[in-house]
């Protein structure tokens, strides 16, 4: 059943891209193709009012510059764009500082920084999902867990797997094949998506084929 669907999924793909012209000339949403497409902000778009919140200053950047490093900070306007657009290009966040910590000490000061500071804060895994739930409406603070990607354990006997936030889906799925079991949940995103972001969103109490509660064992560090 698994070999069936996954073949029926890359036939899907192989067909939506060769596809004949004249079947690919209308599209709901063709500005979505254009490479010069810029996307609204979210706040304009649908008129969402910004809360009491602080905005980062530079004295807000040289403390996170102190908890992260300069690798771990981004404000480099182009660099922020793919961290303040969501995956279907329809939502857009005004962030002007992503945070890129690597231990949960780093993630710990940061938002102490920010509860201290009153900065909102919009934690980021993959930026795969197509609700715009991934992505700031205002200024907040993009935390992003992609570096956050190691995987602990595996323990043999009970199945236990322990990771990191930021670790990809298709990587656990790898990792757990090289040693006999599986990860029972396949996604078009596995590629990128993080397993942080899937744990939140309940995918992994879903009973994907058939195998609920091994997944449930995951445990996110």
């Amino acid at each position: 059943m698994l070999a069936r669907k996954t073949l029926h999924a890359h036939s899907r793909i192989w067909l939506r891209l060769n596809r004949p012209q004249s079947q690919t000339t209308t599209t709901r949403h063709p500005v979505r193709c254009s490479s010069t497409l810029v996307v609204p902000f979210t706040a304009d778009r649908y008129h969402v009012r910004r809360e009491n919140f602080a905005k980062v200053t530079a004295d807000d950047a040289k403390v996170f510059r102190e908890i992260v490093g300069d690798h771990g900070v981004i404000t480099d306007a182009a660099d922020l764009e793919g961290y303040n657009v969501d995956w279907l290009k329809i939502c857009r966040g005004q962030s002007k500082v992503v945070l890129r910590p690597k231990t949960t000490q780093q993630v710990s000061d940061i938002l102490r920084h920010c509860n201290d500071r009153k900065l909102a804060v919009c934690p980021q895994g993959g930026n795969t999902g197509l609700v715009g739930g991934s992505v700031p409406v205002f200024d907040e603070v993009v935390l992003s867990m992609g570096l956050m990607n190691r995987i602990v354990s595996l323990d043999p006997m009970s199945g236990v797997l322990i990771t990191e936030a930021g670790a990809v889906l298709e990587t656990l799925e790898n990792y757990a094949s090289e040693r006999g079991r599986v990860v029972p949940l396949d996604l078009g995103a596995k590629g990128s998506c993080h397993i942080g972001g899937e744990r939140r969103l309940g995918l992994c109490n879903k009973n994907t084929y058939g195998n609920r509660k091994r997944f449930r064992q995951t445990r996110i560090m």
